[in-house]
């Protein structure tokens, strides 16, 4: 037999690609991280490591963005502002975008 070594990669797998896909810094990502001259294990590892930075602090950014929308509503309550309005819509939005790939996610791994 051949000096033939397999090497142990630590490598988890990866579930939930059709969230990333809907992801608005997926294309980035790969247009900036697929490197061919690199071995697909180290271009896997870079998409994990964006995986975890960006579904990783999803629910706290979720947390986030409806405390914020609460604290935006509770002022509009008192007084109307057109740019706290605008701030509104765009909370919603937000709020929505990450409910989408928060259920994308829990189908993923159900």
């Amino acid at each position: 037999m051949d000096n033939f070594q397999f090497q142990a990669v630590n490598v988890q797998p990866i579930l939930d690609v059709s969230s990333w896909v809907l992801h608005g810094e997926f294309k980035a990502l790969v247009d900036s991280s697929w490197n061919s001259s690199e071995s697909i294990v180290d271009n896997i590892e870079q998409f994990q490591e964006w995986n975890k930075r960006v579904y990783g602090n999803m629910f706290s950014c979720k947390h986030n963005l409806i405390v914020e929308l609460t604290r935006v509503q509770r002022i509009l309550e008192v007084r109307d502002s057109p740019r706290l309005s605008n701030r509104e819509l765009e909370l919603k939005q937000e709020i929505e975008e990450v409910l989408k790939h928060e259920e994308l996610l829990w189908s993923q791994k159900s």
